[in-house]
């Protein structure tokens, strides 16, 4: 009976640890992901270089506009290619759409409408400034401070 309740205890304590794994790598996966969003906006952009460069006082304040500069052109980049990728898959639609049933159609419509309206997606801004204005600055350097 003894060694049921040792063996019992160390099933619980394996599939505990491997609840808790999964949950901390989702914690962890949605945070590089956004992250990564982040660093395709000029502020972020800037933010994540300099970090990475662990510049000065002086160094940051030469840096600064070059990198402004350049995040500006790397986030009208990242605009431009999420419009091209927007305008391939209309036309591919338009292309399949004739070869497919209704119930097809609909079920690819009502991904596409699904992936549109996700907040961080560019095609539509007006989700996406709604997100962006509901982070807060202080959770942004928590969250820093967590994985640094």
């Amino acid at each position: 009976m003894e060694q049921l309740k040792i063996i019992l205890a160390m099933i619980g304590l394996v599939a505990i640890g491997f609840a808790g794994g999964i949950f901390f790598h989702q914690i962890i996966t949605k945070y590089k992901i956004e992250e990564a969003r982040h660093i395709t906006r000029e502020e972020g952009f800037v933010h994540h270089l300099m970090r990475r460069i662990e510049a000065d006082e002086q160094q940051q304040q030469q840096l600064e506009p070059i990198l402004r500069k350049y995040g500006r052109q790397m986030q009208l980049v990242q605009r431009e290619a999420i419009q091209k990728r927007i305008t391939l898959v209309d036309s591919m639609l338009s292309e399949i759409n004739p070869l497919l049933t209704p119930e097809q159609q609909q079920r690819i419509d009502s991904r596409l409408q699904r992936f549109r309206n996700r907040p961080f997606n560019r095609a539509n801004p007006e989700r996406s400034r709604k997100k962006e204005n509901r982070k807060s600055v202080k959770d942004s350097l928590i969250r820093e401070r967590m994985l640094d």
